[in-house]
């Protein structure tokens, strides 16, 4: 799985990364072509849609460059929302070609339930597991798993507190704390199985 990869090269860099980064690894994908396009646009809600990808064959949207991904980001975020955004936009990519994201064996399993039982299943959409997994993939890949345990034993011990943390990293507080939770270790573990 490329996810994978990214997280373990994730590992040997820096605390903090510039969105450059990202970018350019999405981009040595063999299905990305070097072509990520972001665009801000005031179409989106800010209050509750921040950020879209749309997976396209190249020349698909009209005036567009030939690129296969499309990131549209709400224009006005902040600096640190917009970049967490657009890291979790781009971690759509990392599902693989053709916009499918069923390169992780629950999620494989639960297209399956869902082709196979439809509405007799309680099985979420496609477009809600993709979004979850790329939010807990955006949130993995925001610094090393050292740092991670640093902060999270700060956190615990007092001596940072979530405000901290998220002003070290430049992310959101919401994000900062996501990243420190009891939930964020179990769902890396299954992301990356």
């Amino acid at each position: 799985m490329p996810f994978k990869t990214l997280y373990n090269r994730r590992q040997a860099e820096a605390e903090r990364l510039p969105l450059s980064w990202y970018v350019d690894d999405a981009n040595e994908l063999s299905w990305a072509f070097n072509s990520i396009q972001i665009k801000r646009t005031t179409a989106l809600p800010k209050s509750h849609l921040r950020g879209m990808i749309i997976n396209h064959p190249p020349g698909f949207m009209p005036l567009s460059e030939p690129s296969p991904y499309t990131i549209f980001i709400a224009a006005g975020l902040t600096p640190e929302m917009e970049r967490f955004v657009l890291i979790k936009e781009l971690m759509h990519v990392y599902f693989g070609p053709g916009g499918t994201y069923a390169t992780d064996s629950q999620v494989t399993l639960e297209n399956h339930m869902q082709e196979m039982f439809a509405n007799s299943a309680d099985i979420k959409s496609h477009q809600y597991e993709a979004e979850k997994l790329a939010l807990w993939m955006a949130i993995s890949v925001l610094t090393p798993e050292t740092n991670r345990e640093a902060f999270r034993d700060n956190v615990a011990s007092a001596t940072m507190s979530f405000e901290d943390v998220a002003a070290q990293l430049r992310i959101p507080v919401h994000t900062a704390k996501a990243l420190l939770s009891e939930q964020y270790r179990s769902e890396i573990s299954n992301i990356l199985e």
